[in-house]
């Protein structure tokens, strides 16, 4: 079985809750405090190692809307699992259970006062199964929820833990007064909390899951074994006696007055036949052979998801969930990936049944790199709230193709914008340039990063389209900034158009007809470099050259390296901008009031147009000489030398041509993010083509 959802009500902050999860492995993100360690908490109170009625709660585990207010009366946590029970366990320890049979099974709104039933009136319908027939019953259920009620100050009684159960026919069941048996036969479960304590972690205790691993292990030793381990111990103890004489004779005297018959001795270990087991301690060589406890946190986080594995592929056949806070804690990148790639070997489906499942919480993006996007959720609290919200994609919001390209890009650094509160995205060489002049603008050291801003690159304007579906969905504040191009090609998949005025839309019309009539005179093939280009320029000869060389190469059955096919794109760059430029100076000269009033209404959307075509057009001259190679080394060049030389905004018009545009969208950003004016107010004209004065930034 594996968990599909879990229902939590006054429990921490998590006022009213529903979370969805999936076989293989689910991540949740946000921000710190927002809840995604009381989600997980809640899942090992019901499925965890320990008894989950004998929970010691405390004023803090009930939820409470502001610090004066009183704590909610009670908490529900209900879990939702999916599968096929394994009932050998059950018949193995002979478990029971009472059960009834539920006419009309309750709501989720229901769920509370379905459990406060007294037990008299559910014991007048109910029958004890035990052993093979509870098992026998369990074999054909698809559905079980388990529930935990736990009332403050016990208001409303007892604690309540039961559970009820869907069988393959549809009908409801509900159980209750069943042990820790029934819930193995279930799933599982293994919690590594973020504050790394190895001696909870790896306890050999009688119920632990560590611990019945060791036992079983133990146990499976020859009786020539275990005489081995016998005279290895008496003779370990002669040793000690020998050592430890003189202090146990002393106490053995102080203790002949008050105790009839003893005997005192130190020992290595317990040396009895119940606990001889307990203990042994895993001893780990990284270059000094010490006990596991010992290691770093890293190493600790790795071997017990490795010991956990063991335990479920070697002696534990039922269904597996396996609970993690922050595995990226003191782990460096490599690490995190290597850990990564453990946890996804974990989950892999095995063919001997048994589901594994991960849920985990994180701040770093290489943990998304194996979850598909509907199994990202977002934990969020809104300011000055004391709840935490829930986001989640469901599978079907997009197609199959859609979520291979998510998944694609969640590898990328871009996947850090589901932990963002303020997503710019923007075409590619915009990433390095942004975030240097919104330091100059602000007058702050890493504007953005403070404010929890990223700045991505779609790479190319067909790909903002899924980017703003899923910050959307999300709940995520979104921002773009795009080329000129954008109206022609890429604003109708934004899903704007129907909001603009109607002089907007008429502007529109306008714009892509005047396109269309430029595309279709554009000269195309070997007219391209007869009327766009010197045909005895340099960089035509060039371009020519490598290509022609290149296909001479290919024919012959060679293979082109990948440094010489990055020359050849960066050559066919840096001309194809040039034919791009040609139709921008078409449109930007004759539409220009039309060009004003769209963009101009577009900001209002959060959606910005760079009004002179695209990011090269507002390089200088000084700008464009620093160097040739892709758009993006080009931006990276122009930012480097604006963090070097700019003291104030009026510095910035020696590399950028109207920087008031890029104003615009830095005070649009800061608005967004709800914060004031902070070190500037400067008035511009909202086309940008207004000059802003000489304000010195401090």
């Amino acid at each position: 079985m594996y968990v599909t959802e879990v229902l939590i009500r006054g429990f921490r902050s998590l006022k009213d809750v529903s979370v969805k999860f999936y076989p293989g492995i689910n991540v949740l993100v946000g921000k710190n405090n927002a809840g995604k360690s009381n989600i997980i908490r809640a899942l090992d109170l019901v499925l965890g190692e320990k008894w989950p009625p004998r929970y010691e709660a405390g004023e803090k585990d009930f939820y409470r809307a502001s610090s004066n207010a009183e704590p909610v009366d009670r908490f529900l946590i209900a879990v939702c699992l999916e599968g096929q029970v394994n009932s050998q366990v059950i018949v193995n320890e002979n478990a029971g259970a009472y059960i009834r049979l539920i006419q009309n099974p309750p709501s989720r709104h229901e769920f509370e006062e379905f459990l406060i039933v007294t037990r008299e009136e559910k014991q007048k319908s109910a029958e004890y199964l035990r052993g093979p027939d509870l098992a026998g019953f369990l074999e054909f259920a698809n559905e079980v929820w388990l529930y935990l009620l736990i009332p403050r100050d016990d208001v409303y009684g007892e604690r309540i833990l039961a559970a009820i159960v869907k069988d393959r026919l549809g009908d409801w069941y509900e159980l209750w007064r069943f042990g820790n048996p029934v819930r193995d036969a279930l799933l599982t479960t293994a919690f590594v909390p973020s504050f790394r304590d190895p001696h909870n972690q790896l306890r050999i205790t009688s119920f632990s899951w560590y611990g019945r691993l060791i036992r079983h292990l133990y146990e499976q030793r020859t009786e020539e074994q275990r005489r081995n381990i016998e005279k290895a111990q008496q003779s370990l103890s002669k040793t000690l006696d020998k050592i430890f004489q003189q202090t146990t004779e002393t106490l053995r005297q102080r203790l002949s007055r008050a105790i009839a018959h003893h005997r005192i001795s130190f020992k290595a270990g317990s040396f009895t036949r119940d606990d001889d087991y307990k203990q042994i301690t895993l001893f780990v060589d990284d270059g000094i052979d010490a006990p596991y406890y010992d290691k770093g946190s890293g190493i600790q986080s790795a071997l017990i998801i490795a010991l956990f594995a063991q335990y479920c592929e070697a002696f534990h056949q039922s269904s597996s969930l396996l609970l993690i806070e922050e595995p990226e804690i003191y782990l460096h990148p490599q690490g995190r990936r290597a850990l990564e790639a453990q946890l996804v070997e974990f989950a892999r489906p095995r063919e001997n049944g048994g589901e594994r499942q991960v849920i985990l919480s994180t701040h770093s993006p290489e943990f998304l790199r194996s979850a598909p996007i509907y199994k990202v959720t977002l934990v969020s609290k809104p300011p000055g709230s004391t709840a935490s919200h829930i986001r989640q994609i469901k599978p079907d919001d997009f197609d199959e193709e859609e979520l291979q390209k998510i998944q694609k890009e969640l590898t990328t650094k871009n996947a850090e914008m589901v932990f963002a509160d303020h997503v710019l995205l923007v075409e590619g060489g915009e990433e390095h340039l942004l975030p240097v002049l919104a330091d100059l603008y602000f007058g702050e050291s890493s504007w953005f990063d403070t404010h929890n801003v990223s700045v991505l690159p779609v790479k190319g304007k067909g790909n903002f389209k899924i980017y703003v579906e899923i910050l959307e969905k999300l709940g995520i504040p979104w921002t773009i900034l795009a080329d000129l191009d954008f109206l022609k090609e890429g604003l109708q998949k934004i899903n704007v158009e129907d909001s603009l005025s109607e002089e907007a839309k008429q502007a529109l019309i306008t714009i892509r007809t005047r396109w269309n009539e430029i595309s279709s005179a554009q000269p195309s093939g070997k007219r391209i470099k007869e009327k766009v280009f010197d045909p005895n320029s340099r960089d035509w000869r060039r371009l020519y050259a490598e290509v022609d060389a290149a296909i001479a190469e290919l024919t012959q059955g060679e293979t082109l390296s990948k440094e010489r096919l990055d020359h050849i794109r960066r050559l066919w760059e840096s001309l194809k901008d040039r034919v791009s430029h040609k139709n921008y100076e078409a449109i930007v000269h004759t539409l220009e009031e039309e060009l004003r009033l769209l963009i101009d209404e577009l900001r209002n959307y959060g959606i910005f147009v760079l009004s002179q075509g695209e990011l090269e057009d507002y390089f200088t001259d000084e700008a464009q000489d620093l160097g040739h190679g892709s758009k993006e080394i080009r931006a990276m060049n122009v930012a480097r030398e604006i963090e070097i030389t700019c003291k104030t905004w009026e510095d910035v018009k020696r590399w950028l041509k109207q920087p008031d545009e890029f104003a615009l969208l830095l005070d649009h950003i800061r608005g967004q993010l709800g914060i004031e004016n902070e070190n500037r107010s400067v008035e511009v004209d909202r086309y940008g083509t207004e000059e802003m004065g000489d304000i010195p930034i401090d």
